[in-house]
Protein backbone atom coordinates (compact mmCIF):
# COMPACT_ATOMS: atom_id res chain seq x y z
CA UNK A 1 0.00 0.00 0.00
CA UNK A 2 1.75 3.29 -1.37
CA UNK A 3 0.88 6.49 0.34
CA UNK A 4 3.68 8.93 -0.93
CA UNK A 5 3.08 12.23 -2.41
CA UNK A 6 0.72 13.15 -5.04
CA UNK A 7 3.45 13.12 -7.91
CA UNK A 8 3.17 10.67 -10.23
CA UNK A 9 6.45 10.66 -10.87
CA UNK A 10 7.38 9.87 -7.61
CA UNK A 11 4.67 7.02 -7.71
CA UNK A 12 5.81 5.07 -10.59
CA UNK A 13 9.47 5.18 -9.15
CA UNK A 14 8.14 3.39 -5.96
CA UNK A 15 5.81 1.11 -8.23
CA UNK A 16 8.55 0.06 -10.36
CA UNK A 17 10.69 -0.49 -7.45
CA UNK A 18 7.77 -2.60 -5.63
CA UNK A 19 7.29 -4.34 -8.73
CA UNK A 20 10.90 -5.88 -8.61
CA UNK A 21 11.16 -6.80 -5.01
CA UNK A 22 7.50 -7.86 -4.11
CA UNK A 23 5.83 -11.92 -4.68
CA UNK A 24 4.78 -12.20 -8.13
CA UNK A 25 1.17 -12.56 -6.45
CA UNK A 26 1.30 -9.54 -4.57
CA UNK A 27 -1.00 -6.66 -4.98
CA UNK A 28 0.21 -3.34 -5.25
CA UNK A 29 -1.79 -0.73 -4.17
CA UNK A 30 -2.04 3.12 -4.29
CA UNK A 31 -3.75 5.64 -1.83
CA UNK A 32 -3.64 8.36 -4.35
CA UNK A 33 -6.39 11.03 -4.59
CA UNK A 34 -6.44 11.90 -8.63
CA UNK A 35 -3.15 10.26 -10.57
CA UNK A 36 -4.32 7.70 -13.30
CA UNK A 37 -4.23 4.05 -11.87
CA UNK A 38 -4.03 2.87 -15.49
CA UNK A 39 -0.86 4.68 -15.67
CA UNK A 40 0.30 3.87 -12.29
CA UNK A 41 0.02 0.21 -13.77
CA UNK A 42 1.69 0.02 -16.88
CA UNK A 43 4.97 1.02 -15.18
CA UNK A 44 5.02 -2.72 -13.62
CA UNK A 45 5.02 -6.03 -14.83
CA UNK A 46 2.01 -6.92 -12.87
CA UNK A 47 -0.66 -4.20 -14.00
CA UNK A 48 -3.63 -6.61 -13.15
CA UNK A 49 -2.38 -6.75 -9.80
CA UNK A 50 -2.25 -3.05 -9.04
CA UNK A 51 -5.52 -0.84 -7.94
CA UNK A 52 -6.44 2.32 -6.03
CA UNK A 53 -7.38 2.39 -2.47
CA UNK A 54 -8.70 6.05 -2.01
CA UNK A 55 -8.82 6.88 2.09
CA UNK A 56 -10.32 9.75 3.18
CA UNK A 57 -8.51 12.15 5.79
CA UNK A 58 -8.87 11.60 8.49
CA UNK A 59 -8.58 7.55 7.90
CA UNK A 60 -9.40 6.61 11.83
CA UNK A 61 -12.77 8.59 11.55
CA UNK A 62 -13.91 8.27 7.75
CA UNK A 63 -15.47 5.38 6.60
CA UNK A 64 -15.87 5.65 2.76
CA UNK A 65 -12.60 4.06 0.93
CA UNK A 66 -12.92 4.71 -3.10
CA UNK A 67 -11.97 1.70 -4.89
CA UNK A 68 -10.38 2.13 -8.48
CA UNK A 69 -9.49 -0.37 -11.10
CA UNK A 70 -7.01 0.32 -13.57
CA UNK A 71 -7.74 -0.57 -16.89
CA UNK A 72 -5.50 -3.29 -16.68
CA UNK A 73 -6.77 -4.39 -13.09
CA UNK A 74 -7.89 -8.10 -12.91
CA UNK A 75 -11.45 -9.07 -10.99
CA UNK A 76 -10.27 -11.68 -8.41
CA UNK A 77 -8.08 -8.45 -7.29
CA UNK A 78 -10.49 -6.04 -7.04
CA UNK A 79 -12.89 -8.34 -4.89
CA UNK A 80 -9.97 -9.12 -2.72
CA UNK A 81 -9.44 -5.45 -2.22
CA UNK A 82 -13.00 -4.86 -1.78
CA UNK A 83 -13.23 -7.44 0.56
CA UNK A 84 -10.18 -6.33 2.48
CA UNK A 85 -11.72 -2.76 2.90
CA UNK A 86 -14.36 -4.29 4.55
CA UNK A 87 -12.54 -5.96 6.73
CA UNK A 88 -11.40 -2.85 7.82
CA UNK A 89 -14.78 -1.66 8.40
CA UNK A 90 -14.63 0.51 6.17
CA UNK A 91 -17.08 1.14 2.96
CA UNK A 92 -15.57 0.19 -0.02
CA UNK A 93 -17.56 1.93 -3.18
CA UNK A 94 -16.61 0.57 -6.79
CA UNK A 95 -15.11 3.93 -8.78
CA UNK A 96 -13.82 3.87 -12.32
CA UNK A 97 -10.46 5.38 -12.93
CA UNK A 98 -10.77 9.05 -13.72
CA UNK A 99 -8.95 12.48 -12.50
CA UNK A 100 -9.75 12.94 -8.99
CA UNK A 101 -12.31 10.10 -9.29
CA UNK A 102 -15.49 10.92 -7.20
CA UNK A 103 -14.92 12.31 -4.16
CA UNK A 104 -12.41 14.50 -5.35
CA UNK A 105 -13.72 15.31 -8.77
CA UNK A 106 -16.65 17.16 -6.46
CA UNK A 107 -14.56 18.07 -3.35
CA UNK A 108 -11.59 19.83 -4.96
CA UNK A 109 -13.27 22.40 -6.90
CA UNK A 110 -15.70 23.38 -3.74
CA UNK A 111 -12.54 24.17 -1.77
CA UNK A 112 -10.72 26.43 -4.71
CA UNK A 113 -13.71 28.02 -5.41
CA UNK A 114 -13.78 28.99 -1.40
CA UNK A 115 -9.99 30.37 -1.83
CA UNK A 116 -11.24 32.41 -5.00
CA UNK A 117 -13.52 33.92 -2.44
CA UNK A 118 -10.99 34.43 0.05
CA UNK A 119 -8.75 35.70 -2.99
CA UNK A 120 -11.57 37.65 -4.09
CA UNK A 121 -12.07 39.18 -1.15
CA UNK A 122 -15.94 38.27 -0.58
CA UNK A 123 -15.28 37.64 2.99
CA UNK A 124 -12.97 36.65 5.71
CA UNK A 125 -11.74 32.75 5.81
CA UNK A 126 -13.07 32.43 9.46
CA UNK A 127 -16.73 33.80 7.61
CA UNK A 128 -16.49 31.61 4.96
CA UNK A 129 -16.42 28.45 6.65
CA UNK A 130 -18.70 29.42 9.17
CA UNK A 131 -21.20 29.49 5.90
CA UNK A 132 -20.86 26.71 4.89
CA UNK A 133 -21.17 25.12 8.55
CA UNK A 134 -24.20 26.48 8.92
CA UNK A 135 -25.67 26.96 5.80
CA UNK A 136 -24.87 23.92 4.54
CA UNK A 137 -24.17 21.51 7.62
CA UNK A 138 -20.85 20.77 6.65
CA UNK A 139 -18.86 19.83 9.43
CA UNK A 140 -15.84 21.66 8.95
CA UNK A 141 -15.11 24.44 6.37
CA UNK A 142 -13.73 24.29 3.68
CA UNK A 143 -10.98 26.51 3.85
CA UNK A 144 -10.18 24.43 7.55
CA UNK A 145 -10.46 21.13 5.45
CA UNK A 146 -8.26 22.30 2.57
CA UNK A 147 -5.57 23.13 5.20
CA UNK A 148 -5.94 19.78 6.80
CA UNK A 149 -5.46 18.34 3.70
CA UNK A 150 -2.72 20.12 2.98
CA UNK A 151 -2.86 22.78 0.11
CA UNK A 152 0.32 21.45 -1.63
CA UNK A 153 -1.54 18.52 -1.83
CA UNK A 154 -4.76 20.60 -3.25
CA UNK A 155 -2.79 22.24 -5.88
CA UNK A 156 -1.72 18.95 -7.17
CA UNK A 157 -5.27 17.75 -7.46
CA UNK A 158 -6.23 20.55 -8.93
CA UNK A 159 -3.55 20.62 -11.77
CA UNK A 160 -3.87 17.18 -12.38
CA UNK A 161 -7.81 17.86 -13.21
CA UNK A 162 -7.31 20.83 -14.94
CA UNK A 163 -4.38 19.05 -17.16
CA UNK A 164 -6.69 16.07 -17.78
CA UNK A 165 -9.98 18.09 -18.56
CA UNK A 166 -8.32 21.24 -20.24
CA UNK A 167 -11.35 22.96 -18.62
CA UNK A 168 -11.15 26.50 -17.11
CA UNK A 169 -13.31 25.65 -13.86
CA UNK A 170 -10.51 23.74 -12.94
CA UNK A 171 -7.58 26.35 -12.58
CA UNK A 172 -6.10 26.67 -9.78
CA UNK A 173 -6.95 29.86 -7.56
CA UNK A 174 -3.86 32.22 -7.94
CA UNK A 175 -3.70 32.49 -4.00
CA UNK A 176 -3.71 28.87 -3.79
CA UNK A 177 -0.21 28.63 -6.05
CA UNK A 178 1.07 31.42 -3.88
CA UNK A 179 0.28 29.70 -0.74
CA UNK A 180 1.69 26.88 -1.64
CA UNK A 181 4.83 28.70 -3.16
CA UNK A 182 5.00 30.45 -0.04
CA UNK A 183 5.20 27.38 2.00
CA UNK A 184 1.94 27.47 3.79
CA UNK A 185 1.04 24.56 3.53
CA UNK A 186 -1.92 24.30 6.28
CA UNK A 187 -1.57 22.21 9.42
CA UNK A 188 1.20 20.53 9.11
CA UNK A 189 3.48 24.10 8.76
CA UNK A 190 0.94 25.90 10.94
CA UNK A 191 0.30 28.10 8.74
CA UNK A 192 -2.67 28.21 5.58
CA UNK A 193 -5.37 29.41 4.53
CA UNK A 194 -8.11 29.34 7.37
CA UNK A 195 -7.71 31.70 10.43
CA UNK A 196 -6.98 28.59 12.82
CA UNK A 197 -3.71 27.86 10.79
CA UNK A 198 -2.83 31.28 11.05
CA UNK A 199 -0.14 30.93 13.75
CA UNK A 200 3.16 30.36 13.51
CA UNK A 201 4.41 27.04 13.73
CA UNK A 202 6.22 25.95 17.20
CA UNK A 203 7.77 22.78 18.82
CA UNK A 204 6.22 21.39 22.24
CA UNK A 205 9.63 22.18 23.60
CA UNK A 206 9.25 25.61 22.68
CA UNK A 207 6.41 26.33 24.78
CA UNK A 208 7.23 24.75 28.01
CA UNK A 209 6.68 28.02 30.16
CA UNK A 210 2.97 28.04 28.80
CA UNK A 211 2.61 24.78 30.32
CA UNK A 212 4.47 25.68 33.50
CA UNK A 213 1.28 26.99 35.73
CA UNK A 214 -1.04 23.76 34.93
CA UNK A 215 -2.30 22.51 37.85
CA UNK A 216 -4.35 19.06 36.63
CA UNK A 217 -2.41 18.80 33.74
CA UNK A 218 0.58 17.39 32.39
CA UNK A 219 1.47 17.79 28.56
CA UNK A 220 5.52 15.98 28.00
CA UNK A 221 7.14 14.55 25.00
CA UNK A 222 6.71 10.28 25.59
CA UNK A 223 9.04 9.74 22.33
CA UNK A 224 10.06 11.43 19.05
CA UNK A 225 6.69 12.69 17.77
CA UNK A 226 4.83 10.89 20.85
CA UNK A 227 3.71 13.27 23.17
CA UNK A 228 1.59 12.32 26.77
CA UNK A 229 -1.27 14.32 28.12
CA UNK A 230 -2.58 13.17 31.83
CA UNK A 231 -5.38 14.50 33.70
CA UNK A 232 -3.01 14.44 37.28
CA UNK A 233 -5.92 14.69 39.94
CA UNK A 234 -5.19 11.47 41.39
CA UNK A 235 -6.85 11.90 44.65
CA UNK A 236 -10.56 12.64 43.10
CA UNK A 237 -10.00 9.96 40.73
CA UNK A 238 -9.28 12.75 38.03
CA UNK A 239 -12.53 14.09 37.91
CA UNK A 240 -13.08 17.13 35.45
CA UNK A 241 -13.84 20.38 37.06
CA UNK A 242 -13.66 23.68 35.17
CA UNK A 243 -9.98 24.76 35.69
CA UNK A 244 -9.02 20.93 34.82
CA UNK A 245 -11.35 22.03 31.72
CA UNK A 246 -10.10 24.99 31.05
CA UNK A 247 -6.31 23.72 30.89
CA UNK A 248 -6.80 20.75 29.30
CA UNK A 249 -8.74 23.33 26.39
CA UNK A 250 -5.66 24.86 26.30
CA UNK A 251 -3.05 21.89 26.03
CA UNK A 252 -4.96 20.99 23.05
CA UNK A 253 -4.60 24.20 21.47
CA UNK A 254 -0.38 23.59 21.95
CA UNK A 255 -1.16 19.74 19.90
CA UNK A 256 -3.05 21.79 17.16
CA UNK A 257 -0.22 24.41 16.68
CA UNK A 258 2.81 21.80 17.58
CA UNK A 259 4.96 20.80 14.70
CA UNK A 260 6.56 17.90 16.41
CA UNK A 261 3.44 16.17 17.87
CA UNK A 262 2.22 13.59 15.59
CA UNK A 263 0.43 11.30 17.90
CA UNK A 264 -1.14 11.88 21.40
CA UNK A 265 -2.04 9.85 23.84
CA UNK A 266 -4.22 10.64 26.56
CA UNK A 267 -4.28 9.03 30.28
CA UNK A 268 -5.17 9.85 33.97
CA UNK A 269 -2.65 9.80 36.90
CA UNK A 270 -2.59 6.86 39.20
CA UNK A 271 -4.19 3.26 38.64
CA UNK A 272 -7.72 3.63 39.63
CA UNK A 273 -8.92 5.99 37.54
CA UNK A 274 -8.90 7.77 34.15
CA UNK A 275 -11.43 10.38 34.59
CA UNK A 276 -14.27 9.21 37.08
CA UNK A 277 -16.81 12.17 35.75
CA UNK A 278 -17.04 15.70 36.72
CA UNK A 279 -15.99 16.70 40.48
CA UNK A 280 -19.04 16.18 42.28
CA UNK A 281 -17.83 18.91 44.60
CA UNK A 282 -16.80 21.05 42.32
CA UNK A 283 -20.42 20.68 40.51
CA UNK A 284 -22.40 21.00 43.76
CA UNK A 285 -21.14 24.92 44.16
CA UNK A 286 -22.53 25.85 40.76
CA UNK A 287 -25.48 27.75 40.23
CA UNK A 288 -28.52 26.09 37.70
CA UNK A 289 -26.56 29.02 34.62
CA UNK A 290 -22.96 27.96 35.78
CA UNK A 291 -23.69 24.07 35.89
CA UNK A 292 -25.15 24.60 32.27
CA UNK A 293 -22.12 26.57 31.49
CA UNK A 294 -19.88 23.79 33.13
CA UNK A 295 -21.31 20.79 31.02
CA UNK A 296 -21.56 23.19 27.84
CA UNK A 297 -17.11 24.21 28.58
CA UNK A 298 -17.07 20.08 28.55
CA UNK A 299 -18.83 19.41 25.40
CA UNK A 300 -16.46 22.29 23.33
CA UNK A 301 -13.65 20.64 24.82
CA UNK A 302 -14.32 17.18 23.37
CA UNK A 303 -15.53 18.75 20.21
CA UNK A 304 -11.99 19.99 19.99
CA UNK A 305 -10.29 16.86 20.57
CA UNK A 306 -12.57 15.43 18.21
CA UNK A 307 -11.20 17.61 15.42
CA UNK A 308 -7.27 17.38 16.65
CA UNK A 309 -5.14 17.11 13.13
CA UNK A 310 -3.10 14.02 14.58
CA UNK A 311 -4.53 10.86 16.26
CA UNK A 312 -5.40 10.78 19.61
CA UNK A 313 -5.23 7.32 21.77
CA UNK A 314 -7.12 7.15 25.10
CA UNK A 315 -5.07 4.81 27.23
CA UNK A 316 -7.78 4.12 29.87
CA UNK A 317 -6.92 3.05 33.33
CA UNK A 318 -9.58 2.30 36.19
CA UNK A 319 -12.65 3.96 35.61
CA UNK A 320 -13.67 6.22 32.95
CA UNK A 321 -17.16 7.50 34.15
CA UNK A 322 -19.80 9.51 32.27
CA UNK A 323 -17.76 12.42 31.40
CA UNK A 324 -14.50 10.22 31.47
CA UNK A 325 -16.28 8.23 29.07
CA UNK A 326 -17.16 10.93 26.81
CA UNK A 327 -13.68 12.16 26.90
CA UNK A 328 -12.30 8.46 26.40
CA UNK A 329 -14.68 8.28 23.24
CA UNK A 330 -13.73 11.34 21.61
CA UNK A 331 -10.60 10.14 21.10
CA UNK A 332 -10.01 8.22 17.62
CA UNK A 333 -8.92 4.76 19.31
CA UNK A 334 -8.83 3.45 23.07
CA UNK A 335 -6.68 0.40 24.76
CA UNK A 336 -8.43 -0.16 27.90
CA UNK A 337 -6.23 -2.01 30.82
CA UNK A 338 -7.71 -5.22 32.51
CA UNK A 339 -8.97 -3.33 35.17
CA UNK A 340 -10.97 -0.56 32.94
CA UNK A 341 -14.76 0.05 33.73
CA UNK A 342 -17.04 2.22 31.39
CA UNK A 343 -19.99 3.49 32.35
CA UNK A 344 -22.44 6.32 32.33
CA UNK A 345 -24.07 6.38 36.08
CA UNK A 346 -25.74 9.73 35.74
CA UNK A 347 -28.65 7.79 33.45
CA UNK A 348 -30.05 6.63 36.43
CA UNK A 349 -30.67 10.01 37.79
CA UNK A 350 -33.16 12.23 38.28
Amino acid sequence: MEAASEDEAIKAKIFASLDAVCKPEAILATNTSSISITRIAAVTQRPGQVIGMHFMNPVPMMQLVEVIRALQTEDTVFRSVQALAETLGKVPVDVKDAPGFVANRILLPMLNEAMFCLHEGLASAEEIDTVMQLGMSHPMGPLALADLIGLDTCLSIMNVLYDSFKDSKYRPCPLLVQMVDAGYLGRKTGRGSSVMNSQVPVCLSEVADETAHWQNILLEQHAEGISLLTINRPKVLNALNADTLAELDQALDLVAKATDIRVLLITGAGEKAFVAGADIAHMRQLSALEGKYFAEQGMAVFRKLENLPVPVIALVNGYALGGGCELAMSCDFMLAAENARFGQPEVNLG
